[in-house]
């Protein structure tokens, strides 16, 4: 069966534009993603369908892409056919004859983007498109900036892209002797046809040595009644670098690197929940405060202040469990969340904190010693969405004490704070 005798369910709009702009082809998904008949649109202005490449920055990206230029896949506007005007992403690839001249380009409209398309028509019902060869079809899945194969019951290939070589690092070749489903960890070839594209995220050993993360989307396709599947691969490695790059950068202090105050309340929230579950144990919070940091701030710059802040968060990781919650809570504030400790574990964590304190910080302007106030609070006896404040005010209790001094936050048995040496 040649590609042009098949028709590719995938719910990606295809198109093919030739130098004069116009559309010359059309895949069976327009109607579904965009609102027209393939037949409606060829021979159409690619700028009556996304209206805004005219005025995009820069220039028009079907301008550039003709030009010879790489422009990347990017968020647009599409209008409908029934004039409504929604998001899309779209990407734009050049075809270039064996001379390297560009002599078009490829289209193709997302219909996963960010809205649920329209359903698409039943595989009886698709709009077939007349005069589309074998090479068209080709030069659309080559520019596909995704790996794609379409596999039989078997598993391998029969027909691939280059860039699906290129994803998993092996040979063509080696792509139409390999179960693709397999190797791509989405379990057995399915015996029959399957609702909907079924979608998945996996680790991938490429040969190179790395870890890939790869997303592949396997779907169904009604060729001459024949099992067919239709495998879309994306490395989404760096996307997700990225997102766990900026989560983590929300939840954590630039400085320190330690939890911020947002972090800190959702551990809390976390030990909270578990403690309700277990119906036992304890959750203590430690309130520090650096005693005199303003004045080293006041007298000695905000660089040198951030150095101590760095070091002090060292040290303070250094003194408590693995298991524990060091967070900044802002400024020269610092909170301790701790998991099963009872008063004289939480004591304890105190003291190392005081002894890890008296070394002298090294700056250039010689040996620095600062000394913390710390108050600690548990639950039970007190409610665990109280915990903040109630070490916070026994911190305020130590602070008034003295330097470096540790106080146990008071009960309804025990009212007021009972203050300890550090």
């Amino acid at each position: 069966m040649s590609p042009g005798d098949t028709m590719i369910a995938t719910p990606d709009c295809f198109l093919l534009v030739d130098p004069a702009r116009d559309i010359v082809y059309a895949s069976a998904a327009a109607e579904s993603v965009l609102g027209w008949t393939p037949s409606d649109l060829v021979s159409r202005s690619i700028f009556e369908l996304l209206p805004d490449f005219v005025d995009g920055p820069g220039g028009s990206p079907v301008t550039r892409v003709l030009a010879g230029e790489d422009v990347p896949s990017y968020v647009t506007r599409r209008r409908r056919r029934d004039g409504s005007v929604v998001n899309a992403a779209v990407s734009l690839r050049a075809m270039r004859s064996t001379r390297r001249e560009v002599v078009g380009l490829t289209v193709i409209v997302r219909a996963d983007s960010g809205e649920a398309p329209a359903p698409a028509p039943p595989p009886e019902k698709t709009p077939q498109v007349r005069g589309i060869d074998g090479a068209v079809y080709k030069a659309i899945v080559e520019a596909a900036g995704e790996g794609i194969a379409v596999t039989g019951t078997s598993g391998t290939a029969v027909m691939s892209n280059a860039r699906l070589a290129e994803l998993l690092g092996r040979a063509p070749a080696e792509l139409d002797r390999t179960d693709l489903h397999a190797l791509l960890g989405l379990g057995p070839v399915p015996s029959d046809f399957e609702p909907g594209p079924q979608h998945q995220q996996t680790s991938y050993r490429h040969p190179a040595g790395s870890i890939r993360l790869l997303h592949t989307t396997r779907t169904s396709l009604h060729a001459s009644g024949e099992p067919r599947w239709l495998l879309r691969v994306a490395d989404v490695t760096d996307a997700r670098r990225t997102e766990d790059e900026l989560r983590r950068l929300a939840l954590h202090d630039p400085l320190t690197g330690l939890p911020n105050r947002q972090l800190v309340h959702d551990r809390l929230r976390m030990a909270a929940a578990r403690q309700r579950r277990a119906a036992s144990g304890w959750v203590g919070v430690l309130f520090l405060d650096l005693d005199g940091f303003k004045t080293i701030n006041d007298t000695q710059g905000h660089a040198v202040g951030d150095s101590v802040l760095v070091e002090v968060a060292r040290r303070l990781r250094r003194a408590v469990r693995s298991t524990d919650t060091v967070g900044r809570f802002g400024g020269d504030e610092f909170t301790i969340v701790c998991e099963q400790a009872d008063e004289v574990a939480l004591l304890r964590v105190a003291a190392r904190i005081h002894e890890g304190l008296e070394e002298p910080i090294h700056l250039s302007s010689g040996g620095l010693v600062v000394r913390a106030s710390i108050g600690v609070a548990l639950s039970p006896p007190h409610d665990v969405a109280d915990l903040l404040r109630q070490a916070d005010a026994a911190m305020y209790a130590a602070k008034q004490t003295g330097s470096g001094m540790t106080s146990m936050a008071g009960t309804n048995d025990a009212p007021g704070a009972r203050v300890l040496r550090g």
